[in-house]
Parts: C-alpha cells; sequence; structure tokens
C-alpha cells in the first residue's frame, strides 16, 4: 500500500491547467475529469492532482486505475511528480455531481470523507 500521495501535474496542451477568472471560469477544465476519477486538485495549484484510493466498507477497494486514456481524450496529459510533497490534502478540492441537477459541486477531501461515511483512503494511485 502507497500511504503517500502520489502527485501529478495536469497539461492542457502541454501548459498547465488554471482556473482563468478573465475568462469567466470558475472552476478548472479538468474538473468533470476529477469528478470521473475522484481525484481531488490542490487549491493554490489546480494543476497539481492527487488521486486516492478508497476502501469501502461493503465494495472493497476502489477506484482501481486512473482513466488516463479519458484524460487525453480532453487533450490533458498527466505527469507524475517524483518526490513531490502534497501539503494538507484534506483541502484538495475535487467534485461530484449534486442530484437531482447533476451539476458539479466543488467539495474538498475532507468533506468528501465526512459525507460518505462508509469509506477511507487505503492507497494512493
Amino acid at each position: 500500500m502507497n500511504s503517500t500521495p502520489v502527485v501529478y501535474r495536469c497539461l492542457h496542451f502541454n501548459r498547465p491547467v488554471e482556473i482563468r477568472p478573465a475568462l469567466g471560469e470558475t472552476e478548472p477544465l479538468h474538473a468533470d475529469m476529477l469528478r470521473y476519477d475522484t481525484a481531488f486538485h490542490s487549491p493554490d495549484a489546480p494543476s497539481l492532482v492527487i488521486f486516492p484510493r478508497f476502501k469501502h466498507k461493503r465494495h472493497g477497494i476502489m477506484p482501481d486505475k486512473i482513466t488516463e486514456r479519458r484524460w487525453r481524450s480532453f487533450s490533458c496529459t498527466l505527469e507524475e511528480i517524483p518526490n513531490a510533497e502534497a501539503v494538507n490534502v484534506d483541502d484538495w478540492i475535487g467534485y461530484v455531481h449534486d442530484a437531482p441537477t447533476y451539476k458539479l459541486r466543488r467539495v474538498t477531501l475532507r468533506e468528501y470523507l465526512a459525507e460518505n461515511a462508509d469509506v477511507t483512503i487505503y492507497a494512493w494511485r
């Protein structure tokens, strides 16, 4: 089991992903991919991403792998940053579908774990 978060940099057309308020963006362009992979970005640098593996009391360990093909289909690539430290991962930001509208809702890793009491972090992908 890998107990230390593995940090990746998300690049969109070889440029780090960022939130561009001048273009009216309030969320990074990879928000839906983060939701899909249950991943989280740094609150200070949206291009930095971590991928927890969760252990559910009834359903076991999930998700297994990063869906790299899906990321590439949005012109995003992920590169691992060796020896990077993910500081205070509880505040890293992910996204979930907010039922019944299924709009993306921002959630910190701490909030995600609080909302999903049957889930704990097992390892990092």
